[in-house]
């Protein structure tokens, strides 16, 4: 293998399981499968390394290969099912099945009261597959012990396989889920699958899609347990007992903007006294009005009552009519000064990044003077760096005039000086640390023609003690991008300490797994597109601050790290980062909207990886998903003019389609493609069989655009 090194499938202690004495060795011979065929489907297997040839004297970076995996006897990596939670939005039929990781984890703190009991008999997890009718997904995903055995079970939420333009308006409620056999709401749901099999436990119907929830802070029923609080389009909001699925109170829609979305909620303290924490929320995101327009209905700020789920008071405007995506986090100062953060404007209108004081957000919404005294807030509230709050009590942190802060921010403490310091990611390209004390800038980074929905995930990757960042930056513009970069960053500085490349958007989050292994973190992430055609798997990013630096394993010790300098002189190297100068991007490119059963499928399969530092030339495949073809037909269809929508009759063997211009004079094909939408994390990780290792619930999306032979949108 040129320019690269070998690693033996049989022995998984790169990865520093639990309970191994073990580092870095060095690996044997082994056998060595290329995984390029399209449509893939997930095999009941082991999954073995994935290898990486340096493409030698073509500047391309890396290919990945897949290694079958040999058992060695006297070596038992450890290893937990990972179970894949597949939604498909075309018909929404979805699928989960299971699989085997070959390392565990650390858990992470989790409040006391949802942490359960160790089993007296461990479930042991094997493959299962749920069928989800007619339903999709954009769903983030949390665990909770909802059938009270000890183990962690499955939340997400739904959306109906329908289309419910029509809902925008609130009239049509009954009239739409009358038309399709269902009661009102149905729109929605919220389910919950018993986490070690996928049993449904229960499900709850909502108005509408839900794609937000948060399970922590508020205990509404005050049973000692906390409840979740869901939210998602069309003003949707509501808290649900997750034991037993039952709704707790639902907000009063008619205090709420029609059509607009609601975000990931977040807990602040009891500010009525009745011993209920209140809940701040985020409200925007109008879908009526064209990209192009870029005057907007400003994003409002509300505080809700964490009891009855009603607005408290008035809400605030977000500032120069600005709309609104982002969901709020709470931050704490040392003093326990408490701040919320959140942003304004979107892809195409530009924004801020925004801190409010708790007590002043109060004071606002309850039209109180600034002596007045906020109930159950500590905290001195002294000015906060040298930032002056307007007369809302609103602080400025950032502006972009191109485009918004859509993404919330991550709060970690990276200078080690007790208070959780803030990564933004502005969705111009910018990302900025900024000391949670003191709002000093600890650095500032820039990726130029870059856009991202996603949200950065904090881990250990090089051997230093400071924490670094695996996110995701695609490029283009909105709405079309032909390319995303999965980055990792030095949390030092900001400069990239790893990056690959694949064909096509990806929005989702990536996760990360502690280990035993001290400062050495895995890192869980997805791509889109990495086998097409033209692929460029490897190539550094531009625009980071200081040089451009990866990682490099020196070949006399195998345990120590190295940090290079690419230059001229070194860029063919094997370990490093090429500079983006050194390839001529040529991406074939691909209809926006449209993929045909001839089309290259490669281009298409969803892949998810897992990679600390030991194997960042060769991450770990866990799973891979392709296309699908489904067949169908368009019937003859009357019109009374050239553009007037057809009278559609439905017969069960055909699909009515919309816009048809004539009988397609056959049966028609279109490929049923994954296609990242979520905007929240792309899975969970914990252990849901009790058998101490790690499980990971992924949630992904397909979906197939029907279209006549004319090739004019459908449906």
């Amino acid at each position: 293998m040129p320019g690269g090194r070998t690693h033996g499938s049989s022995d998984y202690n790169h990865l520093l399981p639990m309970g191994s004495d073990s580092e870095d060795d060095d690996f044997g011979d082994e056998q060595r499968t290329e995984t390029d065929n399209t449509g893939t489907k997930m095999q009941d297997a082991e999954v073995g390394l994935i290898h990486t040839n340096l493409k030698n004297g073509h500047g391309h970076g890396y290919n990945f290969r897949q290694s079958a995996r040999k058992q060695d006897p006297m070596c038992t990596p450890t290893r937990g099912a990972v179970m894949l939670a597949l939604s498909l939005l075309f018909f929404g039929v979805g699928y989960i099945a299971g699989f085997f990781t070959p390392f565990s984890i650390k858990q992470k703190y989790t409040p006391k009261q949802l942490l359960p009991k160790r089993p007296s008999i461990i479930k042991e997890s094997r493959p299962w597959h749920l069928k989800l009718s007619d339903w999709g997904s954009e769903s983030c995903i949390r665990l909770v012990d909802v059938d009270g055995d000890g183990l962690l079970d499955v939340l997400t939420g739904l959306a109906i396989g329908k289309d419910i333009t029509e809902m925008v308006l609130e009239s049509t409620m009954d009239k739409f889920c009358s038309k399709h056999g269902m009661e009102t709401p149905c729109a929605g749901a919220v389910i919950a699958l018993r986490g070690y099999d996928g049993k449904l436990l229960w499900q709850t119907k909502t108005y509408s899609e839900i794609f937000a929830m948060n399970c922590h802070g508020v205990d509404v029923n005050q049973d000692g347990l906390d409840d979740c609080i869901v939210s998602g389009r069309l003003k949707d909001l509501r808290a649900i007992d997750p034991k037993t699925g039952k709704t707790l109170w639902v907000s009063n829609p008619d205090n709420l903007r029609l059509g607009w979305n609601i975000y990931t909620t977040t807990p602040i303290p009891d500010m009525n006294n009745d011993g209920i924490n209140e809940i701040v929320i985020s409200h925007g995101g109008d879908p009526i009005i064209a990209a192009d327009n870029h005057k907007r209905h400003s994003g409002r700020l509300i505080m809700i009552n964490g009891a009855t789920g009603q607005i408290m008071g008035r809400y605030l405007d977000m500032p120069e009519d600005k709309e609104m995506y982002i969901s709020p986090v709470v931050h704490q100062r040392r003093d326990g000064s408490m701040y919320i953060l959140y942003g304004s404007g979107g892809e195409t209108v530009g924004g801020l990044f925004l801190a409010i004081s708790v007590p002043d957000f109060y004071r606002y919404v309850n039209n109180l003077d600034h002596s007045h005294k906020t109930p159950t807030v500590g905290g001195q509230y002294k000015q906060w760096g040298y930032r002056k709050p307007n007369f809302k009590g609103e602080i400025e942190l950032y502006r972009s005039e191109t485009n918004g802060v859509m993404v919330p921010p991550v709060l970690v403490d990276i200078n080690k000086d007790g208070v959780k310091d803030i990564l933004m990611s502005a969705f111009d390209g910018t990302m900025i640390l900024f000391d949670g004390e003191t709002l000093d800038v600890l650095w500032k980074i820039k990726f130029e023609d870059k856009e991202s929905y996603s949200s950065p995930a904090p881990g250990y990757f090089n051997d230093d003690d400071t924490l670094d960042f695996m996110f995701h930056w695609s490029g283009g513009a909105w709405p079309y991008y032909n390319s995303t970069d999965v980055i990792v960053v030095d949390g030092k500085d900001g400069v990239v300490l790893w990056n690959t490349t694949s064909h096509r958007y990806d929005v989702s989050s990536d996760l990360v797994a502690r280990t035993s292994s001290y400062h050495r973190d895995v890192f869980l992430f997805r791509m889109q597109g990495r086998k097409g055609d033209g692929a460029l798997n490897q190539a550094a990013i531009h625009g980071a601050t200081g040089a451009q630096r990866v990682i490099n394993r020196r070949s006399s010790n195998p345990n120590e790290l190295e940090e290079t300098v690419v230059d001229d002189d070194n860029f063919d190297a094997p370990g490093l980062l090429l500079p983006e100068s050194h390839f001529t991007r040529r991406r074939r490119a691909v209809p926006k909207d449209f993929i045909e059963c001839e089309s290259d499928q490669t281009l298409m399969i969803t892949e998810l990886f897992a990679m600390d530092r030991t194997v960042m030339k060769a991450p770990i495949k866990l799973w891979e998903k392709g296309s699908e073809k489904h067949y169908y037909k368009v019937y003859t269809v009357k019109r009374l003019h050239y553009h007037t929508s057809p009278l559609l009759t439905t017969f069960d063997s055909y699909i009515p389609l919309k816009k048809c211009k004539r009988q397609a004079p056959g049966t028609m094909c279109v490929m049923i493609q994954p296609d990242e939408r979520t905007t929240g994390q792309h899975g969970s990780y914990r252990d849901v069989d009790g058998d101490g290792k790690l499980d990971v619930i992924v949630n992904l999306i397909s979906v197939g655009i029907l279209r006549d032979d004319y090739a004019l949108l459908s449906k």
